[in-house]
């Protein structure tokens, strides 16, 4: 399990993308806090582990939008909602914002 997890952060890592590495940590933290959840409080369980699912689902995305930029014109970015700042209440999600054609290869 741990040897899955080295291997997760450094897939994010080797990405280049800041939000990438810090919203791996928050995946992390919010699977440890889910897993430490006692049998009275399950229910908690599933709502933590589907918000790092979430997580999850939106770094691989982004992941494969960058392995990919050979084949689109397009940047992503990870903004959050409610606001545009990463803090442990906030929902990510991906934007696409279009490049110069002069990156284009």
């Amino acid at each position: 399990m741990l040897f899955r997890l080295i291997k997760i952060y450094l897939l994010f890592f080797s990405v280049g993308i800041p939000a990438a590495l810090s919203t791996t940590w928050r995946i992390f933290v919010l699977w440890a806090i889910a897993s430490t959840c006692v049998p009275y409080l399950h229910a908690i369980f599933h709502l933590i582990s589907s918000v790092a699912g979430y997580h999850v689902f939106v770094m691989f995305s982004l992941v494969d939008i960058q392995r990919r930029s050979n084949e689109h014109k397009f940047t992503p970015r990870v903004k959050y909602f409610p606001v545009d700042k990463a803090s442990w209440y906030t929902v990510p999600y991906i934007t696409l914002h279009e490049r110069n054609s002069s990156h284009i290869e």
